[in-house]
């Protein structure tokens, strides 16, 4: 038999190439925690999703429709009018827009990595980089290279410089650092809100975004998947916290300065967008998602209300990212009750922000540090002192496997069996982050976001998932401190 011509240079690379956070998403969906039926399972609070309000959803969509004839048909790829029209009506209902969109304005895809994808594939050629500033969101890194050939380019940005107009200066010694390797940075992603912080980008920062962007002749790609999930800012009459709240005062993050707590303001929202940028560089993504607590059913939609070859192109090659007939007919349906959706938004924000108060008093409480967040479904938290506790457990361990049963000291110095333990947070690797990670996984039973996955700038920091009923996220979190205590 002859040898078989091999995958083509992306096929092969995708093919041999390890992603554990690929694998621990797939063991997750595999060994999920039911209360009642997999009591043993692994607690997830580390893939973003909401529960909160999911009996309610799951009500609402069971009413909307029965499968049909024409669930069984084609559909129309970007979306069909009646559902294109609704995601308008929704659009212009809450996220303030400055001209109305219409139902021509958007292409629906099967997700927002499917629409971030798209606009990747579309704008970028082979070998383009697109920036985004660093921790982010950890599936960027697929999300924009696979199928186009563009590189992401991560920004590293301390988290108490996200909300300032400093970073920029970290963009343009990027992008000088890239075109003297001829590298073109062709696009730029804000993701605001932002995750994995939970922060808002104030319009100051926005405004210096545009403008470098503009300068750079580069588009941008603004990811607003948590724009509804808005549950602490000044019209709510929420009160800034400490900018990094902790119960050690040692901590190398404390401060004495407050949170900036901003309102979120979509870029379709803006009515003197192009005195920083032409707004035929921006293109909006949003879906159901997160929003809407539906991340199984794989829906999302590209808004590019001001460039129409992007609009254009994304249409054009919808065929590969589109959605079922059945889905795009059952929410239609439910979208176009306009009095449930507005109230179920309200339910959603509200509901967070009981839960992030929960989250932030148990942080406390366990001295874990954490920055303040403002939306979406997780907080950004200091856990390198559990990281390092479970680390000089692992090398007590190690040794005591090695030459026997000798006990260990974890005060700093050389233990019996003559293993340095770590002494400070600052020792730490992002092996050792990794490998707590993928431990607490496989063998404590919860799954939580190292930060290392997310680009972070030191271990410890890890992104947490508090839209999950108190009980299960309890659980998860107290299962994650025993498994790291030194004596278990």
């Amino acid at each position: 038999m002859k040898t078989i011509a091999p995958l083509s240079d992306f096929g092969f690379k995708v093919a041999n190439t390890s992603d554990e956070a690929f694998d621990v998403f797939n063991y997750l969906n595999t060994n999920r925690f039911e209360k009642d039926t997999n009591p043993n399972g692994v607690v997830n609070i580390g893939v973003a999703i909401n529960k909160l309000l999911q009996k309610t959803v799951v009500d609402k969509l069971n009413a909307a429709k029965e499968f049909d004839f024409e669930s069984l048909e084609y559909g129309s790829p970007r979306g069909s009018d009646a559902f294109r029209n609704e995601i308008a009506s929704l659009v212009n209902r809450h996220f303030n827009v400055h001209t109305p969109i219409t139902d021509d304005d958007i292409v629906v895809t099967n997700g927002c990595t499917a629409a971030i994808n798209v606009i990747s594939w579309i704008i970028c050629n082979p070998g383009d980089a697109v920036l985004v500033s660093a921790p982010l969101y950890g599936a960027f890194l697929s999300d924009v290279t696979h199928r186009t050939g563009a590189t992401l380019e991560h920004v590293q940005v301390p988290v108490s410089e996200l909300q300032s107009t400093s970073q920029i200066a970290l963009f343009e010694q990027k992008f000088a650092e890239l075109s003297s390797k001829g590298i073109v940075p062709k696009m730029l992603i804000i993701c605001n809100p932002h995750n994995p912080t939970g922060k808002i980008y104030p319009r100051k920062v926005l405004e210096s975004f545009y403008q470098f962007a503009e300068s750079h002749n580069m588009y941008v790609l603004v990811d607003e998947i948590y724009a509804l999930s808005v549950y602490r800012a000044p019209h709510l009459n929420d009160t800034p916290e400490p900018a990094f709240v902790c119960s050690d005062s040692t901590s190398s993050e404390s401060t004495s300065d407050l949170e900036q707590l901003v309102e979120f303001e979509s870029a379709l929202s803006w009515p003197n967008l192009s005195d920083f940028i032409n707004p035929q560089r921006v293109v909006v993504v949003h879906g159901m998602s997160k929003d809407f607590c539906m991340n199984g059913l794989r829906v999302g939609w590209i808004i590019s209300p001001w460039n129409k070859d992007i609009k254009e192109a994304a249409f054009r090659t919808s065929n590969f990212q589109y959605i079922s007939s059945h889905t795009d007919s059952v929410l239609t349906n439910f979208l176009s009750d306009h009095e449930f959706i507005d109230n179920f938004i309200s339910q959603v924000c509200n509901r967070l922000k009981e839960s992030y108060i929960k989250i932030s008093d148990y942080f406390k409480k366990n001295g874990i540090g954490y920055y303040p967040a403002q939306a979406g479904h997780f907080i950004w938290a200091d856990f390198s002192p559990l990281l390092l506790k479970y680390t000089n457990k692992k090398l007590i361990a190690a040794s005591k496997s090695e030459n026997g049963n000798v006990n260990g000291t974890s005060n700093g110095t050389e233990n019996q069996n003559n293993v340095t333990l770590l002494t400070s947070t600052s020792q730490l690797s992002v092996d050792d982050c990794k490998s707590m990670w993928r431990d607490a996984v496989y063998k404590a039973g919860v799954c939580y976001t190292a930060g290392a996955n997310f680009l972070a700038d030191r271990p410890g920091w890890v992104r947490v998932i508090f839209a999950i009923p108190w009980d299960e996220l309890e659980l998860g979190l107290d299962r994650l401190i025993k498994f790291s205590s030194p004596d278990q």
